[in-house]
Parts: C-alpha cells; structure tokens; sequence
C-alpha cells in the first residue's frame, strides 16, 4: 500500500467499530463511544437506525475489505445490505 499508516489507522478503526454490528439483524448502533465499547441508537432517533449513515459506512468497510482483505469487514456490510434490498418497497 501506499500510505500504510493510514492503512494501519483505518484497520485500528474498523475493528473498534465492528462491535457495534453485533445485533440481532446485523444492522449497526449509531453512536459509538469507542473507549468504553457501548454504542446505542439514540433517544431522539426512536432507538432507530439511519439507512443513509449504515448505507454509507458499508462503502468504507467494503474498501476496508478490499485493502486488507480482511472477511469480516465485507460479510457483517453484506448482511446489511441483503437486509435493505429484501425490504418492503425496495425494488
């Protein structure tokens, strides 16, 4: 890689984020509060989950992937994503 420190940062991240992905559809917390590991949706949210924030991290996890190789990152975003694409509306 071209910049491995940057590479190396971006693998520190994802693996401390990956955590919030352990929920019973895979569909990730949106606040994350990196050193003491929680993460929750929060309150003015209704404890829901945005489509366009996991939408959107799923392409840096993906790229993540795609640097590292790294199986983790592509199947806990496909799981994700196969959620939206079966989603009433969704065509």
């Amino acid at each position: 890689e071209r910049y491995p420190i940057l590479l190396k940062k971006a693998v520190d991240l994802g693996d401390r984020l990956l955590f919030a992905y352990n929920t019973t559809l895979g569909i990730p917390l949106q606040t994350v509060n990196l050193l003491t590991r929680n993460a929750e949706n929060p309150e003015w949210m209704g404890q829901r989950a945005i489509l366009s924030e996991y939408g959107s991290v799923q392409l840096e996890f993906k790229t993540l992937y795609y640097h590292t190789g790294n199986h983790e990152y592509w199947r806990k975003m496909d799981r994700i994503m196969n959620i939206v694409v079966k989603a009433p509306g969704i065509k």
